[in-house]
């Protein structure tokens, strides 16, 4: 059987585009990772024989390239990363599909960047949303470039790449590359002279002090700790460390998604005591992540209902506020069709690390809270990928934003960095700062201008600290 090597080039591209992404983060090649996928999906569009292979091949090619890149889903459930990457491969494939059939009806070849744009438009939202590994994230070291984002968001930035793809090509197939050449000098010239302006335009104050303890809890220890006081004690002793060791006034110290390790129990007020007592002892404003619980009886072990909750607790111990997670995460916060389908509980438990099927309400409140003479808005997780959510707060007069995550699950994967990277487009957008406060993983601070204060080696999460 003779090997077609046309069939090769939708793998080509899968390899080109992993490798622009972190770990391996060679943003450079997102420039021309996409020119071999282009080529296949365009002869595809005149070839008569041997269609449906092609197809497969491009599924193929999209499903091994997410079942590597978000490997790290892994340590959660083997069966869910295949789960998404089997879904996610769909894109690719319609992408495909429209280029094959579309292309019969002779439109442009700026259809291709278009349309692959508009699908990862298109998967920040289907099915919740999955809003990672877009075109454009790859560059988020490059400051100048990245600014237009502000206007246009990542697609804007996306489409930039995936046009550079396309012009090059042209030039390889002889398609009239002419003026697709010239137009992408002219584009990047333009985006590249307003970010040039726009980093010089952009003015920063100082802000208040904030102190950020990292623990390093692993999930093992989270899910079922031993010692829950442990986790405490840890984190107070690395708070008193912070604030003896820091010269300067903390304004506010942060501990992480959930590192509060009792639930808040909002049917029982004296749940309270422990968490509001600590910012009193610090005689310092906190933000500390913790689960906010509702029980059916007094002596229950499971909560009937949960929140994932920040509380903003004052020097003197006062609640000042409280954000809820809005976007929860299908099937690790919540079950979809749960209810007419109860049994779909049983499968998510056989096939996780879950100790319990999470029923997690969602919040809806974008209320920034105030901090002196600023204002901030909190995320939780992965909802810095999800810009509308802190366009929300900074709508409602944010000055900075603050997101709490526990990246536990995910061990020391590359998921780490390439949360980061996407969480540099929230402050670029917003031309707010952008404070990422880890249990494990990253903690940094992000400027306006996406330039990453990473406050820890990018890779060392083997102890606690506190910044």
């Amino acid at each position: 059987m003779k090997l077609d090597i046309r069939h090769i080039l939708p793998y080509l591209s899968a390899l080109l585009i992993y490798l622009s992404y972190p770990p391996a983060d060679l943003g450079f090649l997102a420039w021309v990772a996409y020119v071999p996928l282009f080529i296949y999906v365009i002869d595809l569009a005149s070839r008569q024989d041997k269609v449906r292979l092609s197809f497969l091949h491009t599924f193929l090619a999209g499903f091994l390239f997410f079942i590597i890149g978000a490997f790290w889903i892994r340590h959660v459930s083997y069966l869910g990363i295949f789960v998404i990457a089997f879904i996610l491969a769909f894109y690719w494939l319609v992408f495909a599909v429209i280029i094959r059939y579309a292309f019969r009806l002779r439109p442009a070849l700026i259809l291709l960047p278009m349309l692959w744009v508009v699908l990862e438009y298109v998967r920040s939202f289907l099915f919740t949303g999955f809003p990672w590994f877009f075109a454009g994230h790859s560059q988020y070291k490059w400051l100048t470039l990245i600014q237009i984002t502000d206007i246009t968001g990542v697609y804007g930035l996306s489409f930039l790449v995936l046009f550079i793809n396309l012009t090059i090509t042209a030039i390889i197939l002889k398609r009239r590359y002419k003026i697709l050449l010239i137009s992408s000098i002219g584009v990047i010239c333009v985006i590249c002279g307003y970010g040039y302006i726009r980093l010089g335009s952009v003015q920063t104050t100082d802000g208040p002090s904030i102190g950020i303890v990292q623990g390093n809890i692993e999930q093992s220890l989270k899910i079922n700790p031993n010692d829950p006081y442990e986790i405490y004690r840890k984190h107070i002793d690395l708070t008193a460390d912070l604030i003896k060791n820091n010269s300067n006034k903390t304004d506010m110290i942060i501990w992480a998604e959930t590192m509060f390790p009792y639930y808040i129990r909002t049917d029982y007020p004296v749940s309270m005591e422990l968490l509001t007592g600590t910012a009193a002892a610090c005689r310092t404003p906190m933000l500390i992540g913790a689960v906010s619980a509702t029980f059916n009886k007094p002596d229950a072990d499971i909560p009937l209902n949960t929140a994932n909750s920040a509380y903003y607790i004052g020097p003197t111990g006062q609640i000042l506020g409280r954000y809820d997670k809005a976007h929860l995460v299908p099937m690790g916060e919540y079950i979809p069709l749960r209810n007419i389908f109860p049994w779909i509980e049983d499968i998510i438990l056989s096939f996780t690390r879950l100790p319990y099927a999470a029923e997690i309400v969602p919040g809806a409140n974008f209320e920034p809270f105030t901090l002196g003479n600023h204002r901030f808005g909190v995320l939780i997780c992965y909802e810095s990928i999800f810009p509308e959510l802190s366009r929300a707060f900074v709508r409602n007069g944010a000055d900075f934003i603050v997101n709490v995550s526990n990246d536990g699950w995910f061990k020391d994967s590359s998921e780490l960095e390439q949360i980061l990277a996407i969480s540099a487009f929230r402050a670029v957008e917003t031309k707010r700062a952008f404070v990422r406060a880890t249990n494990t993983g990253i903690s940094a601070v992000i400027s306006p201008t996406g330039r990453l204060n990473i406050l820890k080696d990018k890779r060392g999460i083997s102890k606690e600290v506190a910044y």
